[in-house]
């Protein structure tokens, strides 16, 4: 991946279905759990949408994984659209909105994926937690320079998310 940290952009509907699904599991027993799908254009990652998809990792009030079958079936028809798979969305319950060394373990791993498959974009993770209040906050974060970064995370307003 190029040195340069780049930009996320979030069209303003995925990011509330980031909201909405995080505010729906909130006092249950499973994190939510989702894909990124969008687009790159040089340092700028545009995510268009958010898929989200059950978690079904064996202990799903303190970690995630995403269902094999979803995700391949969310990557087919994202290809069929013209658009990429950009990372995952996760959100955690009780805690603050950044990676845990587990996070930050897997975005590792996937950037590595990511560059064995031969592509220069980056690999995204977005976490949704507490902010400094009691607030829901949405963080982005990519692997640069042999270490999990916080990237700039921007909101794309409806009538901009076409042109920007």
């Amino acid at each position: 991946m190029k040195s340069q940290p780049p930009r996320v952009f979030i069209a303003a509907s995925a990011l509330d279905a980031v909201l909405r699904a995080h505010k729906a599991a909130v006092g249950g027993a499973k994190e939510p759990c989702g894909l990124m799908l969008g687009h790159v254009d040089g340092p700028r990652v545009h995510v268009d949408e958010v898929r989200v998809l059950d978690n079904v990792h064996p202990t799903p009030d303190r970690a995630f994984l995403l269902p094999a079958t979803g995700a391949v079936a969310a990557a087919r028809e994202a290809r069929e659209r013209g658009l990429a798979v950009l990372g995952v969305w996760h959100g955690h319950l009780r805690g603050l909105a950044r990676l845990s060394e587990s996070d930050a373990a897997g975005l590792a791993s996937a950037a590595r994926g990511a560059a064995a498959r031969g592509t220069d974009s980056p690999y995204v993770f977005l976490v949704s937690g507490h902010g400094a209040g009691k607030s829901v906050v949405v963080r982005a974060f990519v692997h640069l320079r042999t270490r999990p970064r916080e990237v700039r995370l921007d909101m794309l307003l409806p009538s901009k998310a076409k042109s920007a």
